[in-house]
């Protein structure tokens, strides 16, 4: 329960973190926080729950990623979603690593 709820554990820290969750700002800065919250919600779930890759070191990518995502710096979103991506493809990686052993 706790792995499917972590979304709304976090959320109050998202609206300290990012005021324009709650849509004050620049409308682009409402947009760029409103899309990497989304992405970091789901890099949350992808690392808790280990779908679509159970190997850890993805999972700590994806952890580690999210918090990036929840900054609500513009490097820190490009980082976060570089290390998110270098998670997913290493993962691919390994998935398919394992399945020529």
């Amino acid at each position: 329960a706790v792995k499917i709820g972590m979304a709304g554990f976090i959320l109050p820290f998202m609206f300290v973190l990012n005021p324009a969750i709650l849509m004050i700002g620049t409308p682009l800065k409402i947009i760029q926080v409103a899309i990497t919250s989304t992405i970091s919600i789901i890099v949350l779930s992808m690392a808790l729950n280990g779908v679509p890759h159970r190997h850890p070191l993805p999972r700590a990518m994806f952890a580690i990623a999210t918090f990036l995502l929840l900054d609500g710096g513009t490097l820190t979103d490009i980082l976060g979603l570089i290390l998110a991506g270098s998670g997913w493809l290493l993962g691919k990686f390994l998935d398919r690593k394992a399945a020529i052993q």
